[in-house]
């Protein structure tokens, strides 16, 4: 099977594009409009909210039964599945199944990638009932204290609830770490259950189970390899109790490894995955389609056959990975389309359009990326190869999609929690992305141009109109009473010096924080303007409220967010002040908002009293509390997550000051913050292992790697580093230089990239990564 590599522009457009071959879209409002005038190969896609839902809670699946089209299911990552009706205006949801008790989650300390991932519908559930989920759960038997399952349930009241009780576990499997589950289940064209699991976790599949078929031993501890692992698996689940094997699987015969048979395991269907992050069949040819998500390099869409191999950890698209050069090639298969980190960092797989809306679009596929919100179309040309283009920049984390009895596409937004109905949008040849500036503006109901945008304040603002809300007005409006500043530069500022001040008491309606930036402290002592300023309030119905003002002092209405509507900036400002709370993003998670605020990276002004500041921190800290009180609840009707901020925030706080009287900061070098795990091994060990966290990792890491100071163990990323991690080889890709550009690995991250930098001018730090890697039995 032929390839094509995507290859386009990371390079936003300014104007609205146009194909060469086709008749330039008509503009209006600085908006291509969409058009179905298009060609297939130029065709681009736009969303639009599709019903008047209240958000969801990190949405990650959204479907229809089987022959019934009246209501849509929403699986939420955290373990609940709700349905409502499919109409635009429905804005009630019922919940058909909660499993939270049973679901180790980011909420329950299972990392941002543990949770329910998927729910199929049997092919005659309007007979007899069943459904089936994925999700992983609590157990003692894995290092990552978490199994996947694959469980059935019914329903006996036509679809409005399946029952708690009712579950029946057919597969079960210990996981190794808390990433790379995969997780996505459907029934084929063919009546059986497909299921995609990840390759276990850590980082380079160090466990090799993207290519073991019958080493079986971690599939009952979790601490060795499992066949189960890395691949696409085909059960029958009408065949035997729990289920049984197709007879036409690659390795059909023996009994199931899940049963406790020896391998090759007959429940493999495919091998070489990475960790599938959504498949789905084309419903007009049965082709299973499937998104792998990449290690460092490429993002990859594979056609799943019966018996291929699809190259991991061999190959990671269509470059080696596992041995870097001159890795077997032999029986590979290759995928249809694969893009690189200036395109997007995490893919999504999506379906085969197969709608009327876009009549150009039959027959492609589309998908998208987490990250950066792109959302692209692959096509199949009549040589047999496959073309790919961006269709459309979405601005969203595209995290599942969805497809009607109609066949026409809807996507998830994951940190809205909003669903969205794929349409057309304007012409494009995916060379240059299509235009972004609708996307930076934020309105009621999402994004939108900057008239919408304004109209949006002037509902919410009384006596609003353009520019009359300036930060001159807010801070008139909102900071009364006593205030407290404190002026610091900390890693995640990029270098900039900021004041931050608040109200000693902020409530709803009342109160408010605010921080100016300047390049360096000279611009702040010599009167020079500042870069801008981030106000905050919290409004009288209890939403949080943020608005950006220029260094004039005038609202930018491309950069204001409002927990109201959930509206978030993607790669604006999430890529830091992403609602990162023990692994789970949310829009409305304020407490991510504070988070790089550790007494021990202030660094005062020329002349100022360091422990002046870190009183004045500590009394900006308990402000910042205080607002937590006037937070709006899920239970008085705000939008989903907005108890889980309160969470964030009394947690943050909590983590720094053991007590609520002014103390002594306790700051991310602190040892008593170290995770358990690092306090094991030789004495020798345990010494570098303090060394590497107090004078590397805290200092040039956690900016960005840290939920809070104490629940640090639940990274992923942060116990890879551990004694029984495999963070090694991942620390010593990222300490790498390309010689040919001179850059690290991050350099896709401007913040990463300077953390980069920081890092290799260290010496301290360097000392204690290389101690530490000598301690653990490595060369420097």
């Amino acid at each position: 099977m032929k390839t094509v590599v995507l290859y386009a522009s990371a390079l936003l457009a300014l104007g609205c594009g146009s194909s060469t071959s086709e008749p330039e879209p008509t503009c209006s409002g600085g908006k291509c409009d969409g058009t179905t005038s298009c060609s297939p190969a130029t065709q681009g896609l736009d969303v639009a909210d599709a019903f008047a839902q209240t958000p969801f809670k990190r949405p990650v699946q959204l479907l229809q039964r089987p022959g019934n089209a009246s209501h849509w299911y929403v699986v939420e990552q955290r373990g609940v599945i709700s349905r409502f009706a499919n109409t635009p205006t429905s804005a009630t949801r019922e919940v058909v199944l909660d499993l939270r008790t049973r679901t180790r989650s980011s909420e329950t300390g299972g990392g941002g990638e543990a949770g329910m991932f998927s729910i199929a519908f049997h092919p005659d559930f309007n007979v007899n009932g069943e459904v089936f989920v994925s999700y992983t759960g609590a157990t003692q038997n894995s290092p990552a204290g978490m199994q996947s399952r694959i469980s059935k349930f019914v329903s006996s009241d036509n679809g409005k609830t399946f029952a708690a009780s009712s579950e029946v576990v057919l597969l079960a499997i210990s996981q190794p770490f808390s990433n790379h589950n995969g997780g996505q289940i459907a029934f084929g064209p063919d009546r059986m259950l497909y299921i995609g699991f990840g390759d276990g976790g850590s980082a380079g599949d160090p466990m090799g189970n993207g290519q073991n078929v019958d080493d079986i031993s971690g599939c009952a501890t979790g601490t060795d390899k499992c066949a189960l692992l890395g691949k696409v698996l085909r059960i029958d689940v009408d065949g035997g109790t729990p289920f049984g094997i197709p007879s036409d699987n690659p390795f059909a015969g023996g009994t199931p490894c899940a049963q406790g048979g020896a391998g090759p395991c007959p429940e493999i269907y495919a091998t070489g995955i990475r960790n599938p992050w959504r498949f789905s069949f084309d419903r007009a040819t049965g082709q299973l389609w499937l998104a792998d998500v990449g290690q460092d390099a490429f993002e990859e869409v594979n056609i799943i056959e019966r018996g291929k191999n699809y190259g991991w950890r061999f190959r990671e698209g269509n470059a080696c990975f596992s041995p870097a050069q001159n890795c077997p090639s032999q029986n590979l298969i290759g995928p249809v389309a694969v893009y690189g980190r200036s395109l997007g960092v995490s893919i999504t797989g999506g379906f085969v359009y197969r709608g009327t809306a876009i009549p150009s679009m039959v027959g492609q596929y589309v998908f998208g990326d987490f990250g950066s919100g792109r959302m692209f179309a692959t096509l199949k040309k009549s040589d047999g190869t496959f073309a790919s283009r961006i269709a459309d920049e979405t601005g969203r984390n595209l995290s599942s999609f969805g497809e009607g009895a109609d066949g026409e596409l809807y996507t998830l937004d994951f940190s809205a929690g909003r669903i969205l109905k794929i349409v057309a949008g304007q012409c494009t040849d995916g060379s240059t992305p299509p235009p972004l500036p609708d996307h930076l503006y934020l309105s009621r109901d999402g994004v939108g141009t900057e008239a919408e945008a304004n109209g949006y304040y002037a509902s919410t603002i009384p006596g609003f109109t353009p520019g009359a809300l300036t930060l001159d007005a807010w801070i008139t409006e909102h900071t009364s009473g006593p205030k407290v500043s404190a002026f610091y530069r900390n890693a995640n500022d990029l270098g900039s010096w900021r004041e931050m001040t608040c109200t000693k008491t902020i409530a709803r309606g009342s109160g408010g924080c605010w921080v100016r930036a300047w390049r360096d402290h000279d611009d702040k002592a010599n009167g020079k303007p500042s870069l801008g300023t981030v106000a905050m309030n919290v409004s009288a119905a209890g939403f949080v409220r943020f608005y950006a003002f220029t260094d004039g002092g005038k609202l930018s209405p491309k950069t204001s967010f409002d927990s109201e509507g959930d509206k978030f900036l993607p790669r604006v400002c999430t890529p830091c002040h992403n609602g990162q709370y023990l692994g789970s993003s949310s829009a409305g998670d304020v407490g991510a908002v504070f988070r790089e605020f550790e007494p021990s990276l202030l660094e005062p002004a020329p002349g100022a009293n360091q422990a002046a500041l870190k009183l004045a921190w500590f009394e900006l800290n308990q402000a910042i509390r205080t607002g937590n009180a006037a937070l709006r609840s899920e239970a008085e009707g705000g939008p989903s997550g907005i108890d889980h901020a309160k969470d964030a925030i009394e947690d943050y706080v909590g983590s720094i000051y053991s007590q609520t009287n002014p103390p002594v900061a306790r700051d991310v070098g602190d040892a008593a913050h170290i995770p358990a795990s690092w306090k094991q091994g030789t004495p020798a060990l345990v010494t570098a292992q303090a060394n590497l966290w107090t004078k590397a990792i805290n200092r040039n890491c956690m900016g960005c790697h840290r939920v809070n100071s104490i629940n640090l163990a639940e990274l992923s990323t942060l116990q890879q580093l551990g004694p029984n991690g495999s963070g090694k080889a991942l620390l010593r890709t990222y300490l790498e230089m390309d010689p040919s550009t001179g850059k690290g690995p991050l350099a896709i991250m401007p913040q990463a990239e300077i953390m980069f930098e920081n890092l290799h001018s260290n010496p301290e730090a360097l000392g204690a990564i290389n101690a530490w890697l000598a301690a653990s039995g490595e060369q420097p």
